[in-house]
């Protein structure tokens, strides 16, 4: 059975091992097996004994007389043989519901889950692309729940759907949303969406979602036909994600509101984000608001969104920023993560865009083809906290028009033991607008060593931690003023002295140790 997570692959296997005993049993008439009448689609194929039927899909079951002793039904199939929603049927004894399953004698009977996993195709998912499976999955979605399982499982398939299609509420824990494979298991959108196809919103306190994993899926919306954002997680912790795949949304991949201690590893986000048209306006069209890849932040009633790991991850060919980091998020880590390309047609974006993000790690990222963009770019700091920052370690930046690093503004930041090696022939490397005109606000950058291309500097000092920028193409400052001694930005000289200190003053210094170490 190669259709199942592997936790349930063994007790597939033994199940297959029957249900082929059983067909065999039924084709020879050797242990009294019902004959077939008519299709195999429509009749009970195999033996019942005191407590147990086997029927072909539940189709069967309405036009099937069950004797008295019979306790449990199994299904080959929902739709046909062969389509991987088998499932279990139990006699129901008491307080029989409407949505239970008449059989011809007039007994209730209740699907039931096995091994807490539930197949969407018990529920009647296709997975063939034919037709809208998002009632399908929905029905399956909310067994899962009503029988107190745990995981959701999507066999092989391409799953169409028009609608969200998975909602977890506030108190949710200990729930697995797996496919086979993400190769193979693929949910594809077929109509635009005011909501998000998969929600994950908790509330503020008790109310929090945990412990909730994704794993081996794929999202698409083909072409960028239909819009929609694919999911949103707000107060929510301990959500994972592995081996996901997000293609062509027009809109966000996913909103990370006040989410914490979670985790992304080989994921894959391709051609998401959403860019206003140019002319819309004067075209007479409805304004989109451009709308980045991933956004990660605190919208409201909310302290931030902390911990966040995103390992061998991918970020290709947004329609706006890749990822954009807003107020108040802490400790968002990108490790051994590729940033490949913005869409020419994006007027102003960044790979990654910092807005007051207040600390982070890109540990061996791989940034690449920016185009006309900057690969990272700083907009605006929160508040200074001791020990917080951003540091940018062993990366290596190429082909890009503007920046590989451009800072505006931000706590504590470290640039060191990166390779700045083919950034491009008009691009800057590090560049600094109007850096530390309010120091208190502001904080310090460090440059530490790296590696440049041929032509370029490195900056004065290569000390980690006492560097000063330089005027170079290695680092350039704008709204300055360099008179080959001081560095002026404002009111502001900055300088290294005899003994290798950086130094600042408000006002012209009038010796070489007259002004604050920085």
């Amino acid at each position: 059975m190669q259709n199942g997570p592997p936790s349930i692959q063994k007790d597939e296997r033994a199940r297959s091992e029957e249900r082929r005993a059983i067909l065999t049993g039924a084709a020879l008439g050797a242990l009294g097996a019902v004959t077939l009448a008519g299709s195999a689609e429509g009749s009970a194929i195999g033996p019942w004994d005191a407590d147990h039927l086997t029927l072909a899909t539940t189709q069967s079951l309405p036009a099937t007389e069950v004797p008295v002793g019979a306790k449990t039904i199994n299904t080959l199939g929902y739709a046909r043989i062969g389509d991987g929603g088998g499932a279990v049927f139990q006699r129901v004894e008491i307080t029989p519901r409407a949505d239970d399953i008449r059989s011809a004698d007039g007994a209730a009977w209740r699907m039931r889950a096995e091994a807490g996993v539930v197949n969407v195709r018990q529920c009647g998912a296709a997975g063939d692309e034919s037709r809208d499976d998002t009632d399908a999955i929905r029905a399956a979605f909310a067994f899962l729940r009503e029988e107190g399982a745990s995981t959701l499982f999507f066999p092989p398939g391409t799953y169409r759907v028009s609608g969200p299609i998975i909602s977890f509420a506030a108190g949710d824990k200990r729930f697995a949303i797996i496919g086979q494979n993400a190769d193979t298991t693929r949910i594809l959108l077929a109509a635009s969406i005011p909501e998000p196809l998969i929600s994950i919103v908790g509330e503020p306190g008790r109310g929090r979602i945990e412990w909730i994993s994704f794993s081996e899926l794929t999202f698409v919306n083909r072409n960028r036909r239909f819009r929609g954002d694919a999911v949103l997680v707000r107060f929510a912790y301990h959500i994972d994600w592995k081996r996901c795949r997000w293609l062509n949304f027009d809109g966000r991949a996913l909103t990370l509101d006040n989410y914490w201690d979670s985790n992304f590893s080989g994921c894959r986000f391709i051609g998401c984000g959403r860019q206003e048209p140019a002319g819309s306006e004067a075209a007479g069209l409805e304004p989109v608001a451009p709308t980045s890849a991933i956004w990660i932040g605190c919208s409201e009633q909310c302290d931030s969104s902390n911990n966040l790991n995103f390992v061998n991850c991918q970020f290709e060919a947004s329609w706006h920023h890749q990822v954009e980091i807003d107020f108040f998020s802490r400790r968002i880590n990108f490790v051994s993560c590729k940033f490949h390309g913005l869409q020419r047609a994006i007027i102003t974006a960044a790979q990654v865009l910092i807005r007051g993000g207040r600390s982070g790690k890109f540990i061996g990222c791989a940034f690449a083809y920016g185009q006309e963009h900057d690969h990272i770019s700083f907009v605006s700091g929160g508040l200074r906290r001791r020990g917080q920052g951003w540091i940018i370690t062993a990366c290596d930046f190429s082909y890009s028009a503007k920046a590989a690093v451009r800072v505006r503004s931000t706590s504590e930041l470290v640039i060191a033991h990166n390779n700045f090696g083919a950034i491009g022939e008009n691009a800057e490397t590090v560049v600094l607008e109007g850096y530390l005109r309010d120091p208190v606000r502001d904080g310090r950058i460090i440059l530490g060593p790296n590696t440049f291309s041929k032509g370029e500097t490195e900056p004065v000092v290569e000390e980690a931690d006492s560097t000063a920028p330089t005027r170079s193409k290695a680092t350039k400052a704008l709204s300055e003023r360099w008179d080959e001694e001081h560095l002026r930005l404002g009111r502001y000289h900055l300088w290294v002295d005899e003994e290798g200190i950086l130094r600042m003053k408000d006002g012209q210094p009038q010796h070489d140790q007259d002004g604050r170490p920085v």
